[in-house]
């Protein structure tokens, strides 16, 4: 996966996804979801002068992009998501629609919670980066 400098923001598609932001140094700082990351992404430019770089990937599925999330944070601990800052007190958790499409996910498929996410997490590790120019907008 590509990593971006702040000002190439303007080249990222209205996608929804998966996107990761990382300090000068490119540490991992936050890890976040949105239905139009290029939109998200201007506003933490705004409001977090220490992002400097980012990625992101494109993922349609609200449910698998939740779950991916929600794994990354736990896995990375990035300082700037709530759970890891010691300011914020904000926990997510799978409800309602959300947890109903999951767990129909798993029942049709007849698969167990854990085979699920562990395909989920292996789709993404594995996933091919997209090549693009300058002159393109990154898919």
């Amino acid at each position: 996966m590509k990593m971006y400098e702040k000002r190439e923001v303007d080249l990222v598609k209205n996608i929804q996804g998966i996107y990761f932001l990382f300090d000068e140094t490119k540490k991992l700082k936050y890890i976040g979801i949105s239905k139009n990351i290029r939109k998200r992404l201007k506003n933490h430019f705004c409001t977090k002068k220490q992002i400097k770089y980012f990625r992101f990937s494109e993922i349609k599925d609200i449910v698998s992009l939740r779950l991916l999330e929600k794994y990354l944070i736990n896995k990375n601990k990035p300082t700037l998501n709530p759970k890891y800052n010691p300011q914020a007190d904000r926990t997510f958790n799978i409800n309602g629609d959300l947890w109903h499409k999951f767990k129909v996910k798993v029942i049709s498929e007849k698969r167990t919670i854990k085979e699920v996410l562990t395909e989920l997490i292996s789709w993404y590790i594995n996933k091919k980066e997209v090549h693009t120019n300058e002159e393109t907008k990154i898919q």
